[in-house]
């Protein structure tokens, strides 16, 4: 059958609470299969142009130096008391949010550009472009400095073309995808970052050759180093014959 003209999108976001469990939902297995596999299955007849899986955002154990980012906080100078209609209605305070101070300024920016005289109009009299309404959730509901109280979570990446993506998790703590599928305190503390590629591990080779630069990782005991090579568990408890099918399949994609 020739491949077809239209996409398939699955939901797949649905957290695995009703059934008491941490694993997501679609992950779960019925007689044998995950419950995504028996939708996978499905749609292969189709023979769909393209099938987009929507996973839900989670926390894996992963480094969280870059979510705790969000939680900075420093002195708006110029910018204290600087509200922008619709976008950010509520002034900024002496000492604010960093994220929220830079969604002022780049939203404000944006604004002016835009409508050079709506900055200027008298307070309750403008209204934003509706073309500009994303712009709200643009830099996250963050209202103070204390989003680090909420658990790092993150939205994984399209696996399309996962093969040439090394080093892998967010910060690029790990060289390869075979070295991601071990255990976190199994996974190598140091790595060599160059172009000389690894075909059978999926990623970077040990070896770089006259390339010198060495990244060093911390382990799940520092996971806010920003290089911690820790979390993402899924996959290391694989025989190592379904490691390796899996490693065959990742390379296709």
């Amino acid at each position: 059958m020739s491949q077809s003209s239209f996409a398939a999108i699955i939901l797949a976001a649905g957290s695995g609470t009703p059934m008491k469990s941490a694993l997501p939902k679609v992950m779960h297995r019925i007689a044998g299969p995950p419950m995504i596999g028996y939708l996978l299955e499905a749609l292969q007849p189709l023979v769909p142009a393209a099938t987009t899986i929507v996973l839900p955002v989670l926390a894996i154990g992963t480094d969280s130096r870059e979510y705790q980012i969000l939680g900075w906080i420093a002195d708006t100078g110029e910018l204290n008391g600087a509200s922008i209609p619709d976008l950010a209605p509520t002034p900024l305070q002496p000492v604010d949010a960093s994220l929220r101070i830079l969604g002022v300024a780049v939203n404000g920016s944006i604004v002016q550009y835009l409508s050079p005289l709506s900055l200027a109009a008298a307070p309750g009299t403008m209204s934003v472009p509706s073309q500009l309404d994303d712009l709200a959730d643009a830099f996250g509901p963050i209202s103070g400095p204390t989003a680090s109280a909420i658990p790092p979570k993150y939205q994984a990446r399209v696996l399309e073309g996962i093969w040439a993506a090394a080093p892998y998790l967010h910060n690029g703590s790990v060289p390869s995808l075979a070295e991601l599928l071990m255990p976190s305190n199994k996974r190598v503390h140091t790595f060599e970052i160059g172009p000389v590629y690894d075909r059978t591990n999926v990623g970077l080779a040990r070896r770089q050759g006259d390339f010198s630069f060495t990244l060093h990782t911390t382990g799940c005991d520092d996971v806010g180093s920003g290089v911690s090579h820790c979390g993402h568990d899924y996959g290391t408890t694989l025989p190592e014959q379904e490691k390796r099918a899996l490693l065959e399949y990742l390379k296709t994609l």
